[in-house]
């Protein structure tokens, strides 16, 4: 084809290559429909695709994020309840979601089977354009919010699964702090509302209200349409002309933003964020500094504003981050950079005086002018452009196609060229050749120095912030059904009843065969192999792997850590987050961060305990060292490994504490956002050995200890620096080390060369016999309290403990179970953000429900999974469908960045392809009988009733008897 070449009814209308992503860039557009359609042509075998629309909020009730969730839940072919989850069901996707942002929304999809991404694109496309949201009102309540009552005795309350999921977002101070900046720093445009919704605002929108942002916004004319890879563009073009675009006449999209120049001046603000009862304003208040620093429809300031945020606030070496610290003006910072046509910049300072912001912007100016002045280090700055240049390279490997999609969209919602922020090499060349003509320091002085409008902010802690909201809401919703006549309380009824029926009627069997699935002959029951060449040095292994990796080589380094006592495993899990952001005997802290990030990707200290399928409590603990270099810097991650493991000093008293708080901050943002993952390894530590390890080297334990040692810091700083010490010194060294490489097959010499000059360096030691520690284990049923307003539960226990044998049908059985009963009555009916159980090879069952409005009613689900199981209501293509599904768990798309890490979680674990085949096999011979059969099983895992909840002080109280042990999450603060 040539340009203004018609095929299926898109006009080529240019193309152009890109060497950064290794593709060429064909763009078109639908002549009739008026949609942008975007084709990153390449001979990738991960293939992807994605439509994307402008879509504008115009208030807080997550309008564009309830019609997201809504367009998946059936359409014009595909009648089934939730064709989402049917896809997931029996798709061998590599990645299916949605996501809303604040100005867009978009529908990413990648897959390695050619047939299955055409499934994928068929039912994607058909959900966005003629969604069934136009005549079932009960996807809306569903998604959205509903009054909910089902008796005349209850009371009204909301449900809905977004109003469920933003309740848990708010739950998070650093949430709240960044939407409080963004919204003070954009007054009167697109950006002064919630994309994806306030809580207390959500009910404000109604069902019509949805239905008419759908209608103006969800038009081809308003949308980007992409693909990436090897795929069967002629195949593809012909579907989305034929099933979809033509149906479509090209219209003005009606999608500008709204802009607003702010008027001139320092804007002060004072807000509230939920907090714990023991937090207080002169202890734990966040203060805040935004400006906006430009617009991302200049390409070249959408990358400064990357590179300054590296420099200014998230590098370790940042001098206003290091003079924040010599001030003691917070624990931690955090920035404020945002996602929109506005280029937000700023930082907050977590945990400080409420009464020290002019301090805080005093510290924050004053750096910034003797940066101005003085110019910004050298070595920081490329520092900081090496960095983003390594992550724009590696795209986060096997997301690489879905990371351009956004890429593409980011720049296309803008008026910018689709190319624009995935061509980025001519765009660094000039950063780097006006970073020696003080652009860097130029961009400081004019646009935050001498911005016109700056957001200064103090964001004060309240406890029960939103208990105070909700009884509001209580006494609202009260006063609503007081003012209701017997009629309308029975038509909402009425109405709930309809809601329930819709959600637990079961599809029928001529609306699931709408959904198109792969055939089991689809199936390759083989992985790809792995080469490894493997080299003895002394107690050491050497291993190479020869792998496509764009010159980027790879290395782990994984030290045994069988030397360790128990009283050890959490002075490895703080040496993990010491090594490397602390002083050595050659480089200050912040010179060794700049060094390393200037030649390498950084260094990453990871410890993990690998469960082993030899026995339900045996495991292997390992102190990972991660790090990454492209072309000829390979040699410089050997000089810093070296540098850091043993020469870096553990005397800097100060530096440890910022660190030990810092790392506070991390573990209190987990609680928030990674919740479900936090009672799911807990309640495992109940019962299991390895994860009893892994509690107190990075879990709650670890955190309990953690608060312990920042109580009397500077009293216990002899202890941190000596265990610190002994610690390292028993790690590193040789023995029983195991030294993994990944890189370009021609790289193998001089890489395995410098990999094995570093093993000879390491001090030799004697290789022990890998003997576990024993923990003393026992039953526990622990409620974790917060500020949340959700919950987060997990039940679980070892099914090799009670004499269940593990094959790979337990992939397709936590497969059903999640997607089918756990699914349908904890998110569909009970308007949680999510819900599922996990079943490891190793035997550990555990269920998991996020941003979980319900307690007990999730409880009592739990245990009754087996009598669903016993009422198994699907039939043998059901099941088909779910296997066909688990095929991605056996044999996931893998980039050069992967593989170092799966290698040696199989060597650990004692695993290997054969056996990997073999569980494979097991699940694709999977029948409705086994399923069925599973029922006991599951009967015997809940009956052992090991428990953990997170969440909401009032509601885990409310159901105390569920508990032996009550404790707030933060108990030693």
């Amino acid at each position: 084809m040539t340009n203004n070449d018609i095929l299926h009814g898109f006009r080529r209308v240019g193309e152009q290559p890109s060497k950064e992503t290794g593709s060429t860039i064909v763009y078109y557009e639908h002549e009739t429909s008026g949609a942008h359609l975007v084709h990153l042509q390449n001979e990738d075998p991960h293939m992807a695709f994605g439509i994307g629309f402008r879509t504008l909020p115009e208030d807080s009730t997550g309008v564009a994020h309830i019609l997201e969730h809504s367009v998946l839940s059936g359409s014009r072919k595909f009648k089934t309840r939730e064709p989402f989850m049917e896809l997931l069901k029996g798709s061998m996707n590599t990645f299916l979601n949605a996501m809303t942002f604040p100005d867009m929304t978009i529908y990413p999809i990648s897959s390695q089977n050619r047939k299955d991404l055409r499934n994928l694109i068929d039912v994607y496309m058909d959900a966005v354009l003629f969604p069934r949201i136009h005549e079932m009102k009960e996807i809306f309540l569903q998604e959205g919010w509903h009054h909910h009552i089902l008796s005349p005795d209850e009371p009204i309350t909301y449900n809905g699964v977004v109003y469920n999921e933003m309740k848990g977002a708010y739950s998070s101070p650093e949430a709240n702090v960044a939407i409080q900046v963004a919204r003070a720093l954009n007054q009167g445009t697109t950006y002064d509302h919630e994309s994806g919704g306030y809580p207390y605002d959500i009910p404000r929108l109604s069902y019509e209200g949805l239905k008419e942002f759908h209608t103006k916004y969800y038009h081809p004319s308003n949308s980007m349409i992409y693909l990436y890879g090897d795929i069967d563009r002629e195949d593809l073009l012909r579907l989305l002309d034929e099933e979809y675009l033509c149906h479509f006449q090209r219209k003005n999209p009606d999608s500008d933003l709204v802009l607003k120049e702010q008027e001139p001046g320092i804007k002060r603000f004072d807000f509230e964020y939920p907090a714990d009862e023991n937090q207080t304003a002169k202890e734990h208040s966040y203060l805040s500094y935004a400006v906006s620093l430009g617009h991302a429809d200049s390409v070249d300031d959408y990358f400064i504003n990357t590179i300054l945020n590296e420099v200014l606030i998230q590098s370790e070496s940042s001098p206003i981050k290091q003079a924040l610290l010599e001030k003691g003006l917070g624990e931690d910072f955090m920035s404020l950079s945002g996602d929109t046509y506005y280029l937000d910049f700023g930082l907050a300072a977590k945990h400080t005086a409420d009464g020290r912001l002019d301090e805080f912007v005093g510290v924050i100016e004053s750096t910034l002018k003797h940066m101005t002045e003085q110019g910004i280090d050298e070595k920081l700055l490329l520092a900081a452009l090496n960095r983003t240049e390594f992550k724009l390279r590696e795209a986060r490997g096997t997301l690489k196609g879905i990371i351009y999609f956004i890429n593409v969209m980011s720049a296309w919602r803008y008026g910018n060229d689709a190319a624009s922020y995935l061509n980025f090499d001519d765009v660094f060349a000039r950063m780097r050749l006006g970073m020696k003509e003080g652009l860097f320091e130029r961009i400081i002085q004019e646009r935050i120095l001498n911005n016109p409008v700056k957001i200064l902010a103090i964001h004060r802690p309240k406890a029960n912030l939103f208990g105070e909201l909700d009884r509001k809401v209580e006494e609202e919703l009260a006063e609503l059904k007081a003012g209701l006549s017997q009629e309308a309380l029975a038509d909402l009824i009425a109405e709930n009843e309809k809601l329930l029926k819709f959600q637990t009627t079961e599809d029928s069997k001529e609306d699931k065969a709408t959904i198109p699935h792969l055939d089991l002959s689809d199936i390759d029951r083989h992985i790809p192999h792995i080469e490894e060449e493997s080299v003895r040095l002394g107690n050491a292994d050497l291993l190479f792997h020869p792998w496509n990796s764009s010159d980027i080589s790879y290395l782990t380094a994984a030290f045994s850590m069988a030397p360790l006592e128990r009283e050890d495993i959490v002075w490895a899990g703080y040496l993990a987050a010491v090594l490397g952001i602390i002083g050595t005997d050659k480089y200050t802290y912040s010179e060794l961060n700049n060094e390393i990030n200037i030649y390498t990707s950084g260094l990453h200290f990871s410890p993990s305990v690998f469960k082993k399928l030899s026995g339900p409590d045996e495991y292997e603990a390992r102190f990972n060292v991660y790090s990454s270099a492209m072309g000829d810097y390979y040699p410089k991650m050997f000089e810093f490994l070296d540098e850091v493991l043993f020469r870096t000093g553990f005397s800097d008293n100060k530096r440890l504490k910022e660190i030990f708080l810092m790392l506070r901050s991390n573990l209190e943002s987990s609680f928030d956002f990674q919740g479900h993952t936090i009672v799911m390894q807990r309640v495992a530590s109940f019962f299991n050995q390895a994860s009893r390890y892994l509690e107190e080297l990075s879990g709650i334990d670890f955190y309990d200890h953690l608060n312990l040692l920042l109580k009397d810091f500077d009293g216990n700083s002899d202890l941190i620096q000596t265990n610190l010490r002994r610690v390292a010194k028993g790690l590193f060294g040789s023995q029983d080390l195991v030294l993994s490489l990944t890189g370009e097959p021609e790289r193998k010499s001089e890489l395995m060369d410098a990999a094995a000059d570093f093993i000879r360096r390491l001090p030799q030691g004697s290789a022990r016999p890998a003997v576990p520690l024993v923990f003393e284990l026992g039953h526990r049923k622990e409620g974790l309290t917060s500020a949340s307003g959700v919950q987060y539960a997990a039940k679980g226990y070892n099914l090799k403990k009670l004499g269940f044998e593990y094959t790979g049908e337990m992939v397709v059985l936590a497969s059903i179970l999640s997607m089918d009963y756990l699914h349908n009555a904890i998110r569909a009916r009970g308007g949680a953000y999510g819900a599922g159980i996990s079943i490891d090879p190793f035997g550990n069952a555990v269920t998991y429900s996020y941003r979980d409005p319900n307690l007990r009613n999730t409880v009592n689900v739990y245990d009754g999974m087996s009598d669903f199981l016993r009422n198994f209501a699907l039939d043998e293509d059901d099941v088909k469908n779910y296997i066909i599904g688990t095929m991605p768990r056996f044999n996931p798309p893998l980039t050069a960045s992967d593989i170092n890490t799966l290698v040696l979680a199989r060597r650990f674990s004692g695993s290997s392809e054969a056996e990997i085949e073999k569980r494979m096999s097991q699940a694709i011979d999977t029948r409705k009988d086994s399923i069925m059969a599973k029922a006991q099983l599951m009967d015997q895992l809940m009956k052992q009733d090991y428990l953990c909840v997170l969440g909401s002080q009032d509601k885990i109280n409310q159901e105390k008897d569920l508990f032996s042990v009550i404790r707030p999450i933060k108990i030693n603060q």
